[in-house]
C-alpha cells in the first residue's frame, strides 16, 4: 500500500484549482464593473432629476419665459461630482410635433436634461418633458 500522491495527480489538482480560481476572479471582476455602472447610472439619474426639479421651480416661481438655455449653461464637471457633465436643451415645440423646434413661442417648451459620465462606463441619462406657460390654448 502506497502513501501520498503521484506527480500527475498533483498537477491535475493544480490545473483544476487554477481554472476554478480564474473563473471566480473573472466573475468578481464582472460583478465589480456592473456595480460601478449601476452606481454611475444612479448618481446620473439623481443629477438629471435635480436639474429638472430646478427648472420646474424656476418656471413656477419666476416665469415660463425665464426657462431658456442661456439660464441653464452646461456644467462640466457638475459641481461636487467631478466625473459627470450635465447639459440642458430647451426649445419651443408644437403639440403636433414634440421633437422638432417650432422656432417661435407656442406656449410649450421641450426640456431635455442630459447627464453623462466623464469616465465612460455608463450610458447617458436623459430626462425629457414638456412644460407650458399655463395660458389656455386656442
Amino acid at each position: 500500500m502506497r502513501k501520498g500522491f503521484t506527480l500527475i495527480e498533483l498537477i491535475v489538482v493544480l490545473v483544476v484549482l487554477t481554472v476554478g480560481l480564474m473563473t471566480l476572479l473573472l466573475a468578481m471582476r464582472v460583478a465589480n464593473v456592473q456595480n460601478a455602472t449601476s452606481h454611475f447610472i444612479a448618481v446620473a439619474d439623481r443629477l438629471a432629476s435635480g436639474k429638472m426639479e430646478l427648472i420646474f421651480w424656476v418656471r413656477d416661481d419666476a416665469n415660463f419665459n425665464v426657462v431658456r438655455n442661456e439660464n441653464f449653461p452646461p456644467e462640466d464637471p457638475v459641481s461636487g461630482f467631478s466625473n459627470y457633465k450635465r447639459e440642458v436643451d430647451i426649445f419651443y415645440v408644437e403639440l403636433s410635433d414634440l421633437n422638432t423646434s417650432a422656432g417661435t413661442d407656442t406656449g410649450y417648451k421641450r426640456v431635455k436634461v442630459t447627464v453623462s459620465s466623464k469616465v465612460g462606463i455608463a450610458p447617458d441619462i436623459e430626462i425629457v418633458t414638456i412644460i407650458s406657460d399655463g395660458a389656455p390654448s386656442g
